[in-house]
């Protein structure tokens, strides 16, 4: 028998993100009988942690497990301040990379800086999720010094993955990395079914739009909040708009729109486990993110065939194709307006349906598979 190869994963944790949900998606479809695959977590946390019970053939190991007492809590506070801050970082990456031969840090920052610094000899694999570009937190929230710190942590990589062309250019500019390959996230492979399996009334208004995602300053929530006053002002569009998830943010946007009046035209669902039937029940998808790497509730939108319109991010417009699958505005809220106004007449709405069902197709889980297993 031919040995499978030990791939581990890394993630921090498994919060209510793009990220996460994307390793989740991608961790369902693996192929187990190839490989012998792990997933650590360095905080047992996050929403999606009950998803891991539907893939039986996943090792989880979880670095820092969840509090029940307040003596865990005080123990979990001393091992995260171990592995943050006191630790050296080739210390912990040496710790987290032993016995495997193929280690994937799956998202930016401490992640990285770990796996980087490892001595352990295996292949490593860094996966980038943001515009680093214009978005390199890593650096800007002091995980890295500087970028020349952060472009050597990445030299020490023998493979770098960007979920979209926009990302992977982006890493070979910022930190002069020879070649990064665009791997696509992947979308849930139940999303039909689960966007079937209940029936969901939004509202009796003419148009219902969604939203999904984090409600959080970078996803723009309030800059389309500002887009619905406008368009209620209007006054000739009867129109609502239904957000689905939560975060830091939820207070304040609400309070926006307490401040506009327009309690009866936007509605907050909170965090939704399975947000597909809310999606399914909508007439159009706005995503009106500041900044995204790639976004991976549009293409869920777009597989289920709603119209989308998009703030000009660059993973939104490569999803897009600069706007030949859907509507794409500056991050302003009167363009955004104007972007809804213009996907509502009656034609468009026709039109970017069947757009979107014609795009979703060229994002395909298979295709994005072969070319992970080829790497590894």
């Amino acid at each position: 028998m031919v040995k499978r190869k030990r791939i581990l994963f890394l993630i921090e944790s498994l919060n209510i993100g793009g990220a996460e949900k994307a390793l989740i998606s991608l961790l369902r479809q693996f192929d187990y009988n190839r490989f012998d695959v792990t997933l650590e977590l360095i905080a047992e946390t996050g929403g999606f942690l009950g998803e891991l019970k539907k893939i039986p053939n996943l090792k989880v190991k979880r670095r820092i497990r969840r509090s029940k007492n307040g003596a865990q809590r005080i123990y979990n506070k001393f091992k995260s301040k171990l592995i943050y801050q006191w630790l050296p970082k080739q210390n912990v990456g040496n710790f987290l990379c032993k016995r495997y031969d193929t280690v994937i840090a799956f998202t930016e920052g401490y992640l990285t800086k770990w796996v980087g610094a490892s001595t352990v000899k295996c292949k490593k694999i860094a996966w980038v999720h943001t515009d680093m570009v214009d978005n390199d937190w890593p650096t800007a929230t002091g995980i890295f010094s500087s970028v020349e710190e952060e472009a050597q942590c990445y030299s020490k990589f023998d493979e770098v993955i960007g979920v979209s062309n926009f990302v992977s250019k982006g890493v070979c500019e910022k930190f002069r990395y020879p070649e990064v390959k665009t791997i696509y996230n992947l979308l849930d492979p139940e999303i039909i079914e689960k966007a079937n399996s209940t029936q969901i009334h939004l509202s009796d208004a003419e148009y219902n739009a969604v939203a999904v995602g984090r409600l959080e300053h970078v996803k723009g929530f309030d800059i389309l909040i500002e887009a619905i006053n406008l368009i209620v002002k209007k006054g000739d569009i009867n129109f609502k708009l239904t957000i689905v998830g939560d975060g830091r943010e939820r207070d304040s946007l609400q309070a926006l729109v307490d401040k506009y009046k327009i309690r009866e035209y936007v509605v907050f669902k909170g965090f939704k486990q399975n947000p597909y039937p809310y999606i399914q029940a909508s007439d159009l998808f706005i995503c009106p993110s500041r900044r995204e790497g790639f976004n991976i509730a549009i293409l869920e939108a777009m597989r289920l065939g709603k119209p989308i319109v998009s703030t000009e991010a660059v993973g939104p417009k490569e999803i897009l194709n600069d706007g030949e699958f859907g509507i794409i505005t500056r991050s302003d809220s009167q363009a955004l307006a104007t972007g809804i106004i213009k996907m509502l007449e009656t034609n468009n709405l026709n039109q970017y349906k069947e757009l979107s069902i014609q795009r979703s197709k060229d994002f395909n889980s298979e295709s994005g598979l072969h070319e992970l297993y080829s790497i590894l």
